[in-house]
């Protein structure tokens, strides 16, 4: 599968995709585009950049970088192809077994993840206090479950505990990755350990899959998720180390990156610690922060080292 088939499976849903010479960018729901694939390191140039900002009304650029500039991240990747217990932490594994013992795991299609797979969202979105309109409104989940079955590359998992649907996973491959995009789970089963059951299974299956040499479970949250962080750690997962870039629009930038804004937004994230919006668009500006400084540093060092020669 190749990139094209995931730009067509987001503007299916309704995602905004805009194109560059470094690649492909879709709008995350707040303005900011974030470049894909997830697993591909990027470093535009200074024009192509000033050019997105002038051809497109963009608040922001993310992308993931191997360059000096940036915030220190991460991309969770397994590319062990004898994936197996072994690769599990002591505590996973106890988790894993029982899972497998109560959970039946397999895959499923999409016109059954549109009609069951509401009661799960919503579920996961209280838990973690947020909320996302691709999985709460009934017309967007419907969409993005259609642009699933239209769209080659696109998979769904279930794991099932007596019958119900307990916890799945939506999945897309892109050159030799296979992604994993969206995890979603009962409250009522967790102690069942569905969502372990689940990992393990689909990691395996798509590891002993010809072509498929990387699982991954995606970027580093810009959040500060420790217990997320420990999770896929234990799940075998390891960090293959990116840095993030934010850039701003020229117009905000002197704005959000000002003495005052930076007052005002932490100000406001202890009034309301758990807004889970607020404390994105924070982290956004902290590495937005990050990569103006390394950028002036780097630009600092690049003219003298002319300077010398």
């Amino acid at each position: 599968m190749n990139v094209e088939n995931f730009r067509l499976f987001l503007e299916l849903q309704g995602r905004k995709v805009i194109e560059s010479e470094s690649g492909y960018w879709h709008d995350t729901g707040r303005s900011i585009y974030l470049s894909f694939p997830y697993h591909a390191t990027i470093e535009p140039s200074q024009e192509e950049i000033e050019e997105l900002f002038h051809k497109h009304r963009l608040l922001g650029l993310k992308y993931s970088t191997d360059g000096s500039i940036g915030k220190p991240a991460a991309l969770y990747v397994i590319c062990d192809k004898s994936f197996d217990f072994k690769n599990l932490h002591r505590k996973t594994r106890s988790g894993v077994r029982k899972g497998l013992k109560r959970c039946h795991v397999e895959r499923i299609d999409f016109d059954y993840l549109k009609e069951h797979g509401m009661p799960l969202n919503l579920d996961t979105l209280r838990r973690q206090h947020r909320d996302d309109p691709l999985f709460s409104r009934p017309d967007r989940w419907a969409r993005f479950c259609e642009a699933g079955k239209r769209v080659e590359g696109a998979g769904a998992w279930g794991a099932f505990v007596d019958g119900q649907l307990a916890a799945y996973q939506v999945t897309f491959i892109i050159d030799d990755y296979c992604h994993s995009l969206h995890h979603m789970s009962r409250t009522k089963f967790l102690r069942c350990h569905p969502n372990e059951a689940l990992d393990y299974t689909v990691i395996k299956e798509m590891l002993s899959t010809p072509g498929i040499h990387c699982v991954s479970a995606g970027l580093q949250s810009i959040l500060d998720l420790p217990g997320l962080d420990r999770y896929k750690l234990r799940m075998g997962y390891q960090k293959r180390r990116v840095n993030f870039v934010v850039v701003l629009n020229p117009l905000l930038e002197p704005v959000l990156l000002g003495r005052l804004s930076g007052y005002l937004l932490r100000a406001a994230g202890r009034l309301t610690p758990d807004n889970d919006t607020l404390k994105r668009v924070i982290a956004t500006v902290d590495i937005a922060r990050w990569s103006r400084r390394a950028a002036r540093f780097r630009g600092s060092m690049d003219e003298a080292l002319s300077s010398a020669s």
